[in-house]
């Protein structure tokens, strides 16, 4: 019997040393550790939430990963505890695996520009598409985006 994928202390490190120590939602990066009260006290507010579930059953399944696959740096996401929590709460229906993974990539490679110095204007989302040359119906307008867009068309319609 499959039983719940915990997190080591080694394990839950490397995914917030990977994260920098803030969290990887989208749009909060909220720093997770810092100063504490006395000079040898640090306090954390963060937490390593799971990607696939941590127990068959549990939000977002276990993606057909065994304990010791979901208890591994790859399914785990760096976050604040108020997303952590809320991510392993949630019932499977407001954070998705595809979601999750694509905050963590998005953020890890925002952690890794910032260490190379690379520019940070290659990331992000996109908010908006201007259209310049187009059909009379099309031509000058603007489309705002969402987190989630579809574009529909025929193939070859440049959609691409």
């Amino acid at each position: 019997m499959d039983h719940r994928a915990e997190f080591s202390a080694a394990t839950r490190k490397i995914i917030a040393e990977r994260a920098g120590y803030q969290c990887s939602v989208l749009n909060c990066g909220r720093l997770t550790v810092g100063p504490g009260p006395g000079q040898a006290q640090v306090v954390s507010i963060g937490m390593a939430a799971h990607i696939y579930a941590a127990s068959p059953g549990g939000p977002r399944g276990t993606g057909g990963l065994s304990a010791a696959e979901r208890s591994e740096p790859e399914n785990g996401i760096w976050c604040c505890y108020s997303h952590g929590k809320a991510i392993d709460s949630d019932t499977g229906n407001a954070f998705s695996v595809a979601q999750l993974k694509a905050w963590k990539r998005l953020h890890e490679a925002r952690k890794n520009a910032e260490m190379t110095d690379a520019s940070q204007d290659r990331f992000g989302l996109v908010e908006s598409i201007s259209v310049n040359s187009a059909p009379a119906s099309l031509a000058g307008r603007k489309f705002e985006l969402g987190m989630r867009n579809i574009i529909t068309g025929p193939n070859a319609s440049g959609k691409t």
